[in-house]
């Protein structure tokens, strides 16, 4: 809750390798507009839920090369985060994982993540992991199962007739093996890069 601070100094060699909890650590500060903690080694952490929660002025962040091999929660870690617009989880281990409820809540400007070798086999709560995501248009999902990438589908936010949407999906070569019809939503353009096909489906 620093609401004032719009910069943060040089933290991109910080040795946390010892930490085991960082829950919260950025939470509601709201003003803030760039952290470099690109390089921080997360090997020992268990939990980082509410890590950038609020943080609504910041508009990218590397966290491409984390390792979060002992993560089992990261509930509402990007929630709030309404400047976003992309964001890169694909050298993730999430093996250990199991709660991602809210991840991305309301990150309304959000439009391309990249998740690809994601593993949500372990993942038992992913309650609302896209709420008004509206603006996610391409999900990058290459090389994961096709388990995890159903519960991703299933997590899209909900969409009506008067207002769908169309989601790109990239890495999926049969996108008849994605289960379209149990998604959380009532209106989406499903699409592929490799096997383009169009699904509209009221789930009513």
């Amino acid at each position: 809750n620093c609401n004032m601070i719009t910069t943060i100094g040089d933290l991109s060699n910080w040795d946390i390798s010892n930490v085991e909890n960082i829950s919260s650590m950025f939470n509601g500060c709201h003003n803030i507009k760039e952290i470099d903690v690109s390089n921080w080694d997360f090997g020992n952490v268990t939990s980082m839920t509410h890590v950038f929660c609020g943080c609504e002025k910041l508009k990218e962040i590397d966290v491409s090369k984390w390792n979060v091999n002992n993560i089992w929660n990261l509930e509402l870690f990007f929630g709030y985060c309404t400047g976003l617009t992309k964001l890169d989880l694909s050298s993730w281990n999430t093996d250990n994982l199991t709660h991602m409820n809210r991840v991305f809540y309301k990150c309304h400007n959000l439009t391309e993540i990249n998740l690809s070798n994601l593993n949500f086999n372990n993942v038992e709560h992913t309650e609302e992991l896209f709420y008004e995501t509206y603006n996610l248009s391409t999900i990058n999902i290459n090389n994961s199962d096709y388990n995890s990438i159903n519960k991703i589908i299933e997590s899209l936010p909900t969409r009506t007739e008067d207002n769908p949407g169309t989601l790109n999906i990239v890495g999926v070569d049969e996108i008849t093996q994605v289960n379209v019809n149990n998604a959380n939503t009532k209106y989406w353009n499903v699409l592929s890069q490799y096997k383009v096909a169009e699904y509209k489906f009221d789930n009513t």
